[in-house]
């Protein structure tokens, strides 16, 4: 009996043990699909991380990368296993194995990294473990285990680490947060909690794999930015893209499957030579026209620009291919007549480049137009090159006209050109970004903790260059090609002991003239290749038209001392630039070979002799009115034959005048702003005669620029000058004072001064103590503070490149010394001897600044490495 019972026993074990067997065999072990959590933003997956840093580290700008702290920590960590892999103290290749990071938002600004390594010769367990940390800190570690819904997740602490980490066959899961590693528990458990589905191919065709959660896209944005994507992003719901690097850039090709596909028509790249090099974004893609009576005259794509404007206000133009630009023109005025409101005595037209503009007071005239694909306030228009413009900013619709009218587009540019060409012409969406002028946008939208990451790594925010990004649909999801370029990367400084040490200079170029220089060297175009030469004057009034490369291109005497500017002018309106400048009582204009033009010179006479010139064009026409400043006050207005105008024969003014007069024109209304040293600020019209609000005194004497900050209108538009005592005064052009705003001055030796931006991106404020200088924005918090001993009278100028690349420029002119500072008030280079203003041009590609510089009887051009 005991022996029946015993053999049934045996029996029952070994069909116990057997079933266990059968069905532990049959299940299947988890693979990377059943692992990859859907809460992923994205996945970077690599077969071996030694060799892909290796690769990495042999192109020139990984070096700047690596200030990444993520970067940095997958460096240091190869190197230290492989380090102590070549002492024999580590036998495993852990560094060499496939992995996978998947990237996790664990706070509202917080990205978190999920690793995952796959063995392939050996097993994971919790010994192996701790004994590979242990090796690698040199620390001890305890370990504990975690039951989360059936799964034994691994605690591992010591020091100030701790890890969670989670083995499931041949994969080892870690992370700092408990959370994602649950994440990965929810994965394995459910199907909807994954990332990628059975058909995922791990296959890394290049040099890395990126997966992108496209249905997170939105979510990963505003770990970045404060403001949320516009619109749905409909591209799919995983992205599967093939990432490979060079010494240029990054680019990435690839499928986005699952989701809805948009249904329309592909959008073809067109208005390449509408898109001003400014631009900070440009995008095409297709819409569907709503307005039933534009159908027939409007084209199913649609090109849109961003251009920064006024202070890195980011303005939006839309550009739509036109069908039918005569019955377009018609219905647009019609349509602008219909809605003009009751307060407006006349429809607002304006004449520019011979093109007729008008205005539509209607706000949702744009979403309606394009069925909802894009929202903008009461828009401007113009019919211009086959294309309808329009824009609820007046300057931004004039820019992409006038950039046109300049050829300073990316069509008329060989480089980005070729960018644009290389790019696939029909498409269902094309995005390009130019962080070149796009990445103070950038900067500006990010949440703080991110702006302040870059402003501390500007090499890093120096080296984006281009981004593209393009889609097209096939029968299961979208084609996906993208790239990001990068600008060369370079060192630019040495430091020792924490202070910056400038490089020594580098002539690139220098020319010799018969006599000492006399004027600035001016840096201007060759219309025929589009080359920047110079032009300059010595004391012997000969004039000497140079390239970059110090060769004299020709010399011409003119016989008297140039006064003011020496001006750029298109005088036949035939995209032939000639030169115009005014002596003692002559005007010239002289072609680029060095003739006189015919006709010229010609006579002209002031009451006083003149110390400043401008060139107006009202609506850049080409019909041409030149300005003259006198050294009391007077002001002269010429036509484009050198007559005098009426009301400006002269214009008396009651005191010397700050700075040449400038002209501005907002909506239509031309205006001459005049400010006088003594206090008084005047704004004219075009007959010379003042506008309501007009003259204002103040009880102070301003000292350099004037700075204009346009609006739409003059109650939006803003002056800005500052007394030398320190008063910040800021009045729009109605005359209603806006701020008034006293900043410290620490010594009564101390005297503020206004210095425009060169670029006209704004402003910055000078203080000069004689043995301190400061200098302040345009809010008036201060940029840097500097011990600088100088003689008090000083030029002073600001440049500002954008991504950082800001020069401040000062030169005593009693000393003839000329000195360059960054924003955070380095020294760049050593002291310049400099007789006159200078010019500087900058090559983001090079990371470098060109300088030109007069001197005695020399121009010459130095090469500063950018800081």
């Amino acid at each position: 009996m005991k022996a029946r019972i015993f053999i049934v026993i045996i029996f029952l074990l070994l069909l116990l043990g057997g079933s266990y067997w059968y069905f532990e065999l049959k299940r299947q072990k988890p693979q990377i699909e059943h692992i990859l959590p859907e809460t992923s933003l994205f996945v970077i997956h690599g077969e071996d991380l030694n060799a892909t840093l290796g690769a990495l580290q042999e192109f020139d700008w990984f070096a700047t990368v690596e200030s990444i702290p993520f970067v940095n920590t997958l460096v240091n960590w190869s190197s230290k296993v492989d380090s102590l892999q070549a002492t024999g103290r580590l036998q495993s290749n852990v560094t060499e194995l496939p992995f996978w990071i998947s990237f996790h938002s664990t706070g509202s600004s917080d990205i978190t990294p999920l690793y995952i390594i796959e063995a392939k010769s050996f097993d994971w367990n919790s010994q192996n473990i701790v004994a590979l940390l242990k090796t690698l800190t040199g620390q001890e570690f305890t370990t504990s285990t975690q039951l989360f819904n059936g799964f034994n997740l691994l605690n591992v602490e010591g020091g100030d680490a701790r890890l969670d980490m989670l083995i499931q066959g041949d994969y080892l899961i870690i992370s700092e947060e408990n959370l994602l590693v649950e994440d990965v528990v929810r994965a394995l458990e459910n199907q909807p909690s994954r990332l990628v589905g059975d058909f995922y191919q791990r296959v890394v065709t290049q040099d890395l794999q990126l997966i992108l959660n496209t249905k997170r896209i939105n979510e990963l944005h505003q770990v970045f930015f404060s403001q949320g994507l516009d619109g749905n992003s409909a591209v799919g719901d995983v992205a599967y893209l093939d990432i490979s690097f060079s010494n240029q850039g990054i680019s990435a090709q690839g499928t986005s499957q699952g989701g809805q596909l948009l249904m329309r028509e592909d959008a073809n790249i067109f208005g390449k030579n509408l898109i001003p090099i400014t631009s900070t974004t440009f995008s095409w893609e297709p819409v569907n026209i709503g307005l039933d009576n534009f159908k027939e005259l409007l084209r199913g794509e649609m090109l849109k620009i961003s251009l920064d404007m006024n202070f890195s206000d980011i303005s939006e133009v839309l550009l739509i291919n036109t069908a039918d630009t005569a019955y377009l023109m018609r219905e647009l005025t019609q349509l602008s007549e219909a809605k003009t409101s009751v307060q407006d005595s006349t429809v607002y037209s304006e004449s520019y480049l011979n093109t007729s503009l008008g205005y539509i007071q209607q706000n949702d005239f744009v979403e309606r137009l394009t069925s909802g694909v894009q929202k903008m306030g009461e828009p401007y228009y113009a019919v211009f090159q086959n294309t309808l413009i329009m824009s609820d900013n007046l300057d931004a619709l004039k820019t992409i006209m006038n950039e046109f009218d300049n050829e300073s587009t990316w069509g008329k540019s060989v480089e980005r050109r070729k960018v644009l060409d290389d790019l696939v012409q029909e498409t269902d969406l094309t995005v390009v970004k130019d962080f070149d002028y796009g990445s103070e946008s950038v900067l500006k939208g990010l949440k703080p903790n991110w702006r302040d990451f870059f402003n501390e790594n500007d090499n890093l925010k120096g080296l984006l260059k281009r981004m593209h990004f393009q889609l097209n649909s096939n029968n299961n999801g979208y084609l996906v090609s993208s790239s990001l370029a990068f600008n060369k990367a370079r060192s630019t400084s040495v430091k020792s002991d924490n202070v910056t040490v400038a490089p020594e200079l580098v002539v690139k170029a220098n020319v010799f003239a018969d006599t000492a220089l006399s004027t600035k060297p001016f840096v201007v175009r060759n219309h025929v290749n589009s080359n920047l030469e110079v032009i300059f004057q010595d004391q012997a009034t000969n004039l000497y038209l140079t390239s970059r490369q110090g060769e004299i291109l020709w010399k011409k005497n003119i016989g008297e001392k140039i006064r003011g500017s020496i001006h750029q002018v298109d005088y036949y309106n035939n995209k032939k630039l000639q030169y115009l400048f005014f002596t003692d009582s002559l005007v010239h204009l002289i072609d680029r070979n060095g003739e006189m033009v015919e006709g010229f010179p010609k006579q002209y006479s002031t009451p006083m002799p003149i110390d400043g010139t401008a060139v107006i064009d009202y609506d850049n026409s080409k019909r041409y009115r030149y300005l003259t400043k006198g050294r009391r006050g007077n002001i002269t207005l010429f036509d484009k034959e050198v007559n005098p105008l009426e009301g400006w024969n002269p214009k008396e003014m009651g005191a010397e005048l700050l700075v040449t007069p400038f002209h501005t024109r907002v909506r239509g209304r031309d205006a001459f702003v005049v400010v006088e040293r003594t206090g008084e600020v005047s704004l004219l019209n075009r007959r010379g005669e003042f506008y309501p609000g007009f003259p204002q005194t103040f009880d102070l004497r301003f000292k350099g620029d004037v700075s204009l900050v346009k609006g739409p209108n003059f109650a939006g538009t803003s002056i800005a000058l500052i007394g030398q005592e320190g008063m910040l005064l800021e009045m729009n052009l109605e005359g209603k004072i806006l701020q008034e705003k006293q900043l410290f001055r620490p010594t009564t030796r101390s005297v503020y001064s206004m210095v425009n931006d060169v670029l006209e991106t704004g402003f910055r404020i000078l203080r000069n103590d004689q043995n301190k200088i400061a200098f302040y924005d345009m809010l008036g918090q201060e940029v840097f503070e500097i011990s600088f001993d100088n003689s008090g009278n000083l030029d002073a100028e600001y440049y500002n490149f954008r991504n950082g690349r800001e020069i401040y420029v000062l030169r005593d002119r009693e000393r003839n010394q000329l000195y360059l500072f960054n924003n955070k008030g380095q020294q760049i280079c050593p002291v310049i001897p400099a007789s006159e203003r200078i010019g500087i041009l900058y090559y983001q590609n090079l990371s470098e600044y060109e300088v030109f510089v007069n001197f005695a009887n020399q121009l010459n051009i130095y090469a500063i490495d950018a800081q």
